[in-house]
């Protein structure tokens, strides 16, 4: 759904290569995520076949201690940029403006801070933490170790750019036409028999302003507020449902013309 929002947009382009760039850094760590896993997951099986064989993998336990180093600085990333890390915000809703716009900068800051401290003490232990003849396989462990000032400098960046972006609000013809479309797909959901779903959209409240990408999740159902635009990420049961509530209204709709 295309809708518009209040204030200056954030100053990006819209063009297939802006987008490809912008989508590649994720696609990267999606990838190298996904890799990590699969190497945590196959090797002490190899591990366990090859000693059957009265031999083994040398240096294994080392390998695993840093993949799985590795795959959680990639995994906080991630969880960073879908903005699903844990955050002390219960009842932030809850506060008017301009009190819950204070607030959610003083816990940006906060988070900044924390981050970029992380980022430093951790690129200083890469630095001068370990001895230069000290490696894993072949890979000096100071190599292995750049992964934590890596990971923490992401999150402090991609923190910094979403406080930069500010708040955002619908119009008043985005928020109808919002309005609306939220109110079908909760009588859709009801019709189903998504009770907690219907519900859940009936008390979205479009008049709470939102730093983009906001998500928002509820029962079988996400949506993501971007600067022109909300993505609404079905369940696959809630997609069949709403679809098949489509199609039958759309050939009633027919039949009555």
């Amino acid at each position: 759904m295309s809708t518009e929002s209040s204030g200056s947009a954030s100053g990006t382009s819209s063009g297939p290569i802006s987008k490809v760039k912008r989508l590649l850094p994720h696609r990267i760590e999606d990838a190298l995520s996904f890799s990590l896993l699969i190497l945590i997951a196959v090797l002490p099986l190899l591990e366990a076949i090859l000693r059957r064989f009265h031999t083994g993998i040398p240096h294994m336990t080392g390998y695993l201690q840093h993949l799985v180093l590795w795959i959680s600085l990639i995994g906080g990333m991630i969880t960073s940029r879908e903005k699903r890390h844990l955050a002390l915000t219960a009842g932030v809703e809850r506060i008017g403006e301009p009190f819950r716009a204070w607030i959610q900068s003083a816990t940006g800051f906060l988070s900044i801070a924390l981050s970029l401290a992380l980022c430093l003490a951790s690129l200083s232990f890469a630095l001068i933490g370990f001895d230069p003849d000290q490696k894993v396989g072949a890979i000096p462990v100071s190599l292995l170790a750049l992964v934590m000032p890596l990971g923490f400098g992401v999150i402090a960046v991609r923190f910094i750019t979403r406080l930069e972006r500010g708040i955002r609000r619908l119009l008043p013809a985005a928020a109808h036409e919002a309005g609306r479309l939220l109110l079908s797909l909760a009588a859709a959901a009801e019709i189903g028999g998504h009770q907690a779903t219907a519900a859940s959209l009936r008390q979205f409240q479009l008049s709470q302003g939102f730093v983009t990408p906001q998500r928002r999740t509820f029962p079988e159902l996400d949506v993501v507020q971007f600067n022109t635009r909300w993505e609404f990420r079905l369940s696959h049961c809630l997609w069949d449902t709403v679809s098949g509530f489509l199609q039958e209204h759309s050939r009633s709709a027919s039949a009555v013309v």
